[in-house]
């Protein structure tokens, strides 16, 4: 399956239908869960990242998904583990460890934890900016966020997003982002929101490098793109065109 739109909300729209549609029936963790795998879907312009619920069946979700998109980016940026201070604490303490931190603050894991890519230990974000500064056209600029050790330390909270390699080419800034997992649901439109800014960001500071550059596509490959069961109804009402009362008008 692949997808590309100029907008996330045409984009979004096809690819729920089509896991309502042709997902597979399977249980996960004791969850019924619709799925489809090797799913590749492309964002062309990025400053169309944002969902619309307004005018659906599902457009009570418009003011949750606004404020939860920009309180998530906002705890990413701080780089907290603390589960209790991130958006929607319940969940996030659902799966934290004893100690009550989670791993998957991706923040964290780009901009705050240092790891070896030289003697001395740099951040994973540092790291693709010198690299892309010493040479445009690299292929060897990525964001790493899954990682071995998750898997030893706490295995209920591993990142869905694995990688994104960023290339540079006919003067544009392109994501290419590996996800092992994709919940439609609760998972997809936050992360879009996510990559999206930190190609802005990222095409922001290598300007201050002197690099004549542009945001370019965003392009997410998908292992395992699914809807629970549970979620099934809510994103059917996403696809059902709102009906206006008199007073409403």
């Amino acid at each position: 399956m692949d997808i590309a739109e100029k907008d996330f909300n045409t984009l979004y729209r096809k690819f729920v239908e089509y896991i309502l549609n042709k997902g597979a029936n399977i249980i996960v963790r004791g969850k019924e869960t619709l799925e489809c795998t090797s799913c590749v879907i492309t964002l062309t312009n990025i400053n169309n990242d944002h969902l619309d619920f307004t005018n659906t069946q599902a457009y009570q979700r418009q003011d949750k998904y606004e404020d939860y998109r920009k309180r998530e980016i906002e705890w990413y940026e701080s780089g907290c583990l603390v589960a209790k201070h991130a958006p929607a604490p319940k969940f996030w303490k659902g799966i934290s460890g004893r100690d009550g931190k989670i791993q998957s603050n991706y923040g964290y894991l780009i901009f705050h934890e240092k790891k070896p890519y030289k003697k001395i230990k740099i951040t994973s974000y540092k790291n693709v900016l010198d690299i892309l500064t010493k040479d445009k056209f690299s292929r060897q600029a990525i964001l790493h966020y899954n990682l071995p050790l998750h898997y030893a330390i706490n295995k209920k909270d591993i990142p869905c997003t694995v990688c994104t390699q960023i290339l540079i080419r006919n003067g544009k800034l392109n994501f290419f982002v590996f996800q092992r997992s994709s919940d439609l649901y609760l998972g997809l439109p936050y992360d879009m929101s996510w990559h999206c800014y930190l190609i802005k960001r990222l095409v922001g500071e290598l300007k201050k490098r002197n690099m004549k550059i542009k945001p370019g596509h965003l392009t997410i490959f998908i292992g395992s793109a699914h809807i629970y069961k549970k979620d099934a109804q809510s994103m059917k009402n996403f696809l059902i065109k709102r009906k206006f009362h008199a007073k409403e008008k």
